[in-house]
This record gives structure tokens, sequence and C-alpha cells, in this order.
């Protein structure tokens, strides 16, 4: 998903690109994230209100970011 946003004309800051670091942790809005990282712990990505985009995905087929 860091790819798409950047090729958007996006700024996101990243780092490691593997979901570990959490410079890319991005708040989620809206749906849900499909969380392939690291970073948060199972607590935290069940609350769906936040992902790291430079490895994660959506779940569902909007998913709305606080850029």
């Amino acid at each position: 998903m860091a790819r798409a946003l950047e090729n958007a004309g996006v700024v996101l800051a990243t780092s490691c690109e593997q979901g570990v670091c959490g410079t890319c942790l991005t708040r989620v809005l809206d749906g849900v994230p499909d969380h392939r990282d690291l970073y948060l712990t199972p607590e935290e990505q069940a609350a769906n209100d936040q992902f790291t985009p430079c490895c994660s995905r959506s779940k569902t087929r909007l998913l709305v970011l606080d850029l």
C-alpha cells in the first residue's frame, strides 16, 4: 500500500518497509486493515484504528486513512 500511496503523490515516511519499525504507522478512519506487520500488538491490531501501510493491505473495498 505504501507504494500505491507514493505513486498517488502522498508523502509517506518509511524506513524498514517490513512492518517492524513503526515509522509509517498511520491512523485508520474507516475500513478494516489487513495487518501484516510485526510492530503492533495483537490487541492494537484488533482495534483496527491504525496500521503500517508499508506492508499491510485492506480487507475492505475502501480504507480511509488520516494522511
